[in-house]
């Protein structure tokens, strides 16, 4: 059920409960996290090994991609939280969804 919400209704549904509970909500600009070293900060498309595995060309710093992108996701939080400036909106990409759709009819 959760893979069928689309990304935009499930980022409203946690920052209305987050903010309902009183925890603070920073939207991050997600680009690079996946191909960054949290350790040294080098950025390349080679540091992402497989799906899983992440490994740094500069420092050889080795982690789970997933775990490693967390990272850099939390330092770029942190980040805007230090900085106090608001936390931008998310770009929601427009998604064509075929069942709000209206039937073409031919004539």
């Amino acid at each position: 059920m959760v893979h069928s919400w689309a990304f935009a209704q499930l980022g409203e549904f946690i920052t209305y409960k987050a903010r309902r509970a009183g925890v603070p909500v920073a939207y991050v600009d997600p680009a690079h996290t996946s191909r960054t070293c949290s350790r040294c900060g080098h950025v390349d498309k080679a540091n992402r090994v497989s799906q899983a595995r992440f490994a740094c060309r500069s420092c050889g710093f080795v982690d789970h991609a997933d775990h490693n992108g967390s990272r850099n996701i939390r330092a770029r939080a942190l980040a805007l939280r230090r900085s106090g400036a608001p936390s931008p909106a998310p770009a929601v990409p427009h998604q064509r969804d075929d069942r709000t759709r209206t039937p073409h009819h031919s004539q």
